[in-house]
């Protein structure tokens, strides 16, 4: 027989993808997942989509690259998350897997103002405010004898009622704990002056007898 040829003409082949991604990250950390894709077809541009992304994290459609870092208000399990990839005729896509955010225990933190204004000659002083982001029981704490400071309701008061004349700025060191992590924040008191000093009678010059139809007595 003469001789001939045999031309093989190209299929397209559905890309595959392969990787593992981790299924649990906690809170306040990294997580980072890339898949990897490959096809037998020479000069194919592989891109990768994904269902079910988490709302913390981003992806990138050109490396399928699942990233971000989760906080204390993604604490749980995101489902039923599917990466795939496509050559733009044919896809393949990973089994679907979850993520789930550990919660981390957070320090709580003062709110309230560092500074306060209380009258003298009485114990009012005002209250000490924190958040915590678990909502856990906060107990709170003042340093020195001069401040008191109520562990529950973070309400500051005087163990002896101030006075002006004596000394007219207190400072203190208040902390809020959650019976694991604590904030401290450096309080100042300023104390307000009030009138509180009686008049008192210094000179006289009375008369001890006054004619007939004089008015005037003297002066005090």
């Amino acid at each position: 027989l003469s001789s001939f040829s045999i031309t093989v003409s190209n299929v397209n082949d559905a890309p595959t993808i392969t990787g593992t991604p981790s299924t649990s990250v906690d809170e306040d950390q990294a997580y980072s997942f890339t898949p990897t894709g490959a096809d037998v077809d020479a000069d194919t541009t592989l891109t990768y989509s994904i269902t079910g992304t988490p709302s913390w994290a981003s992806f990138d459609t050109s490396t399928g690259a699942l990233t971000g870092t989760p906080d204390n208000d993604d604490v749980g399990t995101d489902s039923d998350i599917v990466i795939t990839v496509s050559d733009g005729a044919a896809t393949a896509s990973l089994s679907s897997f979850s993520i789930t955010v550990s919660n981390v225990n957070d320090a709580p933190t003062i709110t309230s103002s560092a500074s306060f204004t209380a009258e003298e000659n009485q114990t009012s002083v005002g209250t000490a405010e924190a958040s915590d982001p678990e909502d856990d029981t906060l107990s709170f704490s003042i340093s020195g004898t001069e401040l008191q400071i109520d562990s529950s309701t973070g309400v500051i008061t005087f163990v002896s009622a101030p006075d002006f004349e004596i000394k007219d700025e207190y400072t203190a060191t208040v902390t809020v704990s959650d019976a694991s992590l604590n904030d401290s924040q450096e309080i100042i008191v300023n104390i307000t002056d009030i009138d509180d000093t009686p008049p008192v009678i210094t000179t006289s010059s009375i008369e001890s007898s006054i004619e007939e139809g004089d008015t005037a007595l003297g002066s005090v």
